[in-house]
């Protein structure tokens, strides 16, 4: 079978695969030295440039304008930033950051710094871009990391960090993780690195979503020994012939997989010697030029279900040596198979309901031990719903009760008929009764909250539920990801994201200690509030969202006095 004999060959070669790699990587290093010999000049190096602890820049004569804890280029740099001071910005402003070639150099480095914001700047040409170790609560935004000889971004032993709106191309990889946790990786351009796009290795608890990752020639996203993340909402296309688009390999355990579009890839989906519940749904599995998906060497115990599988070239699904879940059992089914043919009118579990329960009678076999025993008549949906949280600053231990979301559908959809019951905020959240008297437990209402036409459906979280489910992601500031999800009456499920801001309630220099040195910040914030303007205003100091920077934030702060952050 010509499927088991590229399995076969894939696991000779294995041991190999990365000398390969490395000699193809020299390969590149040297036409690129080369063409830099034939064609382009080298700039001439300024060296090292540090932000010291104290706040200052060395040397002095950098093209950086330091204005507080904000840093702005004034000039593209031709060398490395070393970052040794916390709490600060760096704002590319346009502005280039660039190596001049020497061997392992980082663009911006730094280790044990936490807050840290990168934003604006373009990146280009050293061994790593960013390189994180040790780093928390820090932001990446709004950059172009590009052309850097190893990795774009790199994040060692790194936690709660957010990588987002940046373009990440054209590097040997693109995004890595390593011993990393509780990171954020979302609406990243990552396209055209060359061995992998993202590379996550030996790292749990991480979300990777809505990206789009395109046209790497190993693998879009390859997890090894990496468990309990979330992959989900991305755009995932890799090289047709060579590429897988997700790989999960030696003992990735504990990952969903869920909303992605793979589409023309060698193989969409690959699970290596990664078994125990990785859930696999809710994928578009497309064009893909050998398989859908693949499971191998004892990738079993996983769950793979609601996906569509449509006009994958060779196979739609292939397993060797592994045994896996392919539905969800009756009544919410299977998967959604293009090529599946069944000859019977009716379709249903018993062969007595026709057309009206969405599954055929027969199962999908894909081989003597998988099956999908309740294949979809028609391709799965997720409504994608557009989502706005109130508040949109998170205020953590401010007083409140509720977290209020606003839930929209696209057209030819209408939000009368979401089954209230079925909805989540983070898979883990439901929509909270407490306030509604029997006996109509709908703590709901239809209206259209942003007037803009659209009929918008408002639901209430419990905040205590809400402000310990971001605790225990240990985010205490910066921006978070608040996800819903529900089904329609119909089982249609929805899903919508929304971005909001949390900071802890009293510690405006994050520091960690809610004391002295914040009532100095928050004198140097005051702010009367309306009709001024907005101009001079922080929200990071308005806790209780009035508009206003004044002696109420000062009660707030003065009951969280002395508290540390959690």
């Amino acid at each position: 079978m010509w499927v088991l004999s590229l399995i076969n060959q894939r696991k000779e070669n294995r041991r190999l695969e990365r000398e390969a790699v490395y000699g193809m990587i020299l390969t590149l290093l040297l036409l690129s030295t080369l063409t830099l010999a034939c064609g382009i000049q080298p700039v001439k190096a300024e060296g090292t440039i540090y932000i010291r602890v104290d706040g200052s820049v060395d040397p002095p004569t950098a093209p950086i304008l330091r204005d507080g804890d904000l840093y702005t280029f004034t000039d593209d740099i031709y060398d490395s930033i070393v970052v040794e001071r916390g709490n600060v910005i760096i704002d590319g402003n346009g502005y280039a950051l660039q190596d001049t070639g020497l061997r392992f150099s980082k663009g911006i480095y730094l280790e044990g710094i936490n807050n840290l914001t990168i934003r604006n700047t373009s990146i280009r040409g050293f061994y790593y871009g960013v390189y994180l170790i040790s780093t928390s609560h820090s932001v990446l935004s709004g950059n172009n990391i590009t052309a850097n000889r190893w990795y774009g971004i790199s994040l060692l032993s790194s936690s709660n960090n957010n990588v987002f709106a940046n373009n990440v191309t054209d590097n040997i990889f693109g995004i890595e993780l390593v011993e990393s946790s509780y990171n954020n990786i979302y609406a990243n351009n990552i396209e055209a690195n060359r061995i992998y796009g993202m590379d996550v290795w030996y790292s749990f608890n991480n979300t990777i979503s809505g990206n789009n990752i395109t046209a790497s020639s190993q693998s879009c996203i390859f997890l090894d020994q990496s468990s309990n993340n979330t992959i989900s909402g991305n755009n995932i296309e890799a090289d047709k012939r060579r590429g897988i688009g997700i790989l999960a390999s030696m003992s990735s355990d504990c990952n969903s997989i869920s909303g992605n579009n793979i589409t023309n890839s060698a193989f969409g989906i690959a699970l290596d010697l990664s078994s125990n519940f990785n859930s696999i749904f809710g994928n578009n599995i497309e064009a893909n030029y050998y398989a859908g998906i693949i499971t191998v060497d004892g990738s079993s115990d996983n769950s793979i279900y609601h996906n569509n599988f449509v006009n994958n070239t060779y196979a739609q699904a292939f397993t060797y040596d592994s045994i896996n879940v392919w539905d969800d059992g009756y009544p919410s089914g299977g998967n959604y198979w293009s090529d599946y043919v069944d000859v019977d009118l009716y379709n249903g579990p018993n062969q007595d309901l026709l057309g009206m329960d969405g599954i055929w009678d027969h199962p999908y076999v894909i081989d003597s031990e998988n099956q999908d025993r309740y294949p979809l008549v028609k391709p799965w949906p997720t409504i994608p719903a557009t989502l706005d949280v109130n508040p949109d600053t998170l205020n953590l231990r401010s007083e409140g009760q509720w977290i209020t979301a606003y839930i929209e559908l696209p057209e030819g959809y209408n939000v009368s008929d979401i089954d209230v019951s079925t909805i989540l905020l983070n898979d883990t959240i439901p929509v909270s009764l407490l306030d509604v008297p029997a006996p109509e437990p709908v703590p709901t209402e239809i209206g259209d909250y942003d007037e803009d036409g659209i009929p918008d459906l408002m639901v209430k979280f419990d905040r205590a539920m809400v402000e310990s489910f971001i605790y225990n992601q240990e985010i205490i500031y910066g921006d978070v990801a608040l996800t819903i999800t529900g089904e329609l009456l119909d089982g249609t499920p929805f899903e919508g994201t929304d971005i909001i801001s949390v900071n802890y309630a009293g510690d405006i220099n994050n520091d960690g200690t809610i004391n002295i040195l914040d009532v100095g910040s928050i004198s140097a914030r005051w702010y009367p509030g309306p009709p001024a303007g907005l101009l001079g205003y922080d929200m990071n100091a308005d806790f209780n969202n009035d508009g206003a920077v004044n002696i109420l934030d000062v009660g707030i702060l003065s009951v969280n006095w002395g508290q540390t952050v959690p």
